[in-house]
């Protein structure tokens, strides 16, 4: 469109409007940095592994604190729930597992019982004193003294 010159400085005549450029929306930049992607599928299988929360969260590469919202925001619920849910299926796996060793490695099938599952090994230990007297057993030495006490 050619206008035509007038006494307007701007060169168009008086009256008609500035024609309206067209707006592009404006892009709304996020602060902060990008959001981390957050792979439920790799959280359930190292809680099923028995990850501790600092092992996960350095595999994810991001905080404790980042990891325990994202898996309150993915699960809706607080990471200990979330993880025991998890790691209880991995302990299941596990109590498998070592029934099927057990059948053929013994001593693996304890040493995996005793660090992930806590079980213990019983272990009775008989103490006999001695008197300096004589060779008196234990029970003999105890109804000696409460002789002299009465």
């Amino acid at each position: 469109m050619a206008y035509i010159k007038t006494g307007n400085p701007r060169g168009r005549p008086k009256g008609s409007k500035k024609p309206k450029k067209e707006k592009k929306p404006k892009e709304i930049k996020k602060a902060g940095r990008p959001k981390k992607i957050f792979n439920n599928k790799e959280f359930e299988e190292m809680c099923g592994i028995l990850c501790t929360q600092e092992e996960i969260a350095n595999i994810f590469g991001v905080d404790r604190n980042t990891l325990m919202s994202q898996v309150k925001e993915f699960y809706n619920s607080d990471f200990s729930a979330v993880y025991k849910r998890f790691a209880d299926k991995g302990r299941k796996s596990l109590r498998r597992y070592q029934y099927e060793q057990s059948k053929t490695n013994p001593t693996m099938a304890i040493w995996l019982g005793k660090q992930l599952l806590g079980q213990k090994d019983k272990h009775e230990v008989e103490q006999t004193i001695i008197s300096r007297e004589s060779d008196i057993s234990q029970p003999e030495l105890i109804k000696k003294k409460d002789k002299n006490e009465q």
